[in-house]
């Protein structure tokens, strides 16, 4: 009598340990799922992070070319004299380090000495607080052996030798700096020192890591309501199922013992109809995986389908709207632009100016020296323009004649642009050490909007300020 007893107690007793273990699946999923897209959430926020500061970087270094009378320091670094412009871009460089999100702003000479890298230091940004501590950095400093990290130094003279804005992680005695450098180049065009802008990379890092971990919480949180509704419909599908089963299980070993009226032993059916639901469950697991993969499968062949159309398009579009030669603007393009600033000139709302270019001297090229390298000739007169107009749209209109577009930033410099493309192309052309296809010459001529013009008005005006160019570049050689 006590052992059917205790076997009954045996029979009822329930420990459920399949909710237990899903439990402990679904936490573990939850945490290594946070974790995995923690990771892929930081390596995205940093990069991203990155390419915010390489843009920052890169236009304060800008803004102070865009201020600075290059010639006139390139005589301060010979003189190691300040002059009242040096002051000027001193002040300048003070006034960005205490207003804009950046550490360091400096000019510097990189230089190599007996086969070691030095560097003389021309200008350095300083804030108010260094200013208040007395902690302002020494100009006019030739550093070098322990004073200067070998490691910096080749990376800025790496940086200097290149004609694009370099990115690097340096550290120094300031901690850990995201840097960017540009070399300068004087009124000719000769290169003469680098200027670097200094970020500080742990706020990048710190940045990243906050907004990794505000990602895995939002992904933890989302886990957590996802297995909480998933426990519920297992518990409602699987686990209820098996406890109902049980019991009627338990009640008809309980009702078999001792029982000698064959007809009252009766199994009765749970109201849960699975059909040994475990084997049903388990076909059903397989049954969705194999659908889900088949869904997935569609579903990535349905979006590389999307993506080879979207690349399609984009390359008809450039197609239709590319010079093939020089890879800037096509006529077609430009029509487009023509009409867009026709309606904002109908608007009221029109604030451009148009740059002719008009190449000199291509014939020549090409019948002394062939079209390939008249073909040269046009894409480096091309890129002399792309090179002083970085913010405006340039268009082929022509084999030898080109039209710019100039709004924002070069619309407001406009003046300063205008001379120094002029003087870029001055130089250039009468820069006998190069070949003759590649001394580019083009004369050119600007008119900006106003108040009452059509655009055809602004065109011509261009157009014939060009041609002065043209015949005053004639009357000078």
């Amino acid at each position: 009598m006590d052992n059917t007893v205790k076997e009954q107690e045996n029979l009822s007793s329930c420990k459920k340990p399949i909710q237990r273990e899903l439990r402990q699946v679904f936490l573990l999923f939850v945490v290594v799922i946070g974790l995995v897209v923690g990771c892929l959430c930081y390596q995205g926020y940093r990069d991203s992070i990155r390419n915010d500061y390489k843009n920052h970087l890169k236009g304060i270094m800008e803004y102070v070319l865009l201020h600075m009378d290059v010639d006139d320091l390139q005589n301060s670094i010979i003189n190691r004299e300040k002059s009242p412009k040096y002051d000027e871009l001193q002040s300048l460089l003070d006034t960005m380090a205490d207003t804009l999100d950046v550490q360091f702003i400096y000019i510097f000479v990189p230089l190599n000495e007996e086969g070691k890298d030095s560097a003389l230091y021309i200008i350095t940004s300083n804030t108010k607080e260094e200013y208040a501590n007395n902690e302002v950095r020494e100009v006019f400093r030739l550093l070098s052996g322990k004073e200067f990290d070998q490691k910096i130094a080749k990376n800025n003279m790496r940086a200097y030798m290149r004609d694009d804005v370099s990115f690097f992680i340096t550290k120094s005695q300031w901690g850990t700096q995201y840097t960017a450098a540009m070399p300068i180049y004087n009124s000719k065009g000769e290169r003469f020192a680098l200027i670097c802008a200094d970020a500080d990379y742990n706020s990048i890092h710190d940045t990243a890591i906050k907004y990794a971990v505000i990602s895995i919480l939002i992904i933890a949180a989302i886990g957590v309501a996802a297995a909480l509704v998933l426990m519920k419909t297992i518990r409602r599908t699987v686990t209820e199922p098996l406890a109902a089963l049980e019991k009627e299980a338990v009640a008809f070993a309980n009702t078999c013992n001792g029982q000698s009226d064959i007809e009252s032993i009766v199994f009765n059916e749970p109201e849960y109809h699975t059909n040994n639901e475990i084997d049903s469950l388990t076909a059903a697991i397989k049954q969705m995986s194999l659908s889900m993969r088949s869904y997935v499968q569609e579903a990535i062949k349905a979006e590389k389908q999307a993506e080879n159309a979207e690349q399609e398009t984009k390359a008809m579009s450039l197609i239709a709207y590319q010079d093939a030669l020089t890879h800037v603007r096509n006529k077609n393009a430009y029509d487009e632009m023509t009409q867009r600033l026709k309606d904002e000139i109908e608007q009221d709302l029109a604030q451009f100016a148009i740059l002719m270019v008009d190449i000199n001297n291509l014939k020549y090229i090409n019948d002394n020296f062939g079209h390939e390298r008249g073909d040269e000739y046009i894409i480096g007169c091309c890129k002399t323009v792309c090179d002083v107009y970085t913010h405006s749209s340039v268009f082929r209109i022509g084999g030898d004649e080109f039209a710019i577009v100039l709004q924002g930033r070069d619309y407001d410099h406009r003046s300063m642009l205008l001379s120094f493309i002029k003087e870029r192309f001055s130089a250039l052309s009468t820069d006998m050490s190069r070949e003759p296809w590649r001394r580019f010459s083009a004369a050119v001529g600007m008119s900006e909007y106003k108040d009452g013009d059509t655009f055809d008005e602004v065109f011509m005006r261009a157009d014939a300020e060009m041609y002065k160019n043209k015949e005053f570049i004639k009357s000078s050689t």
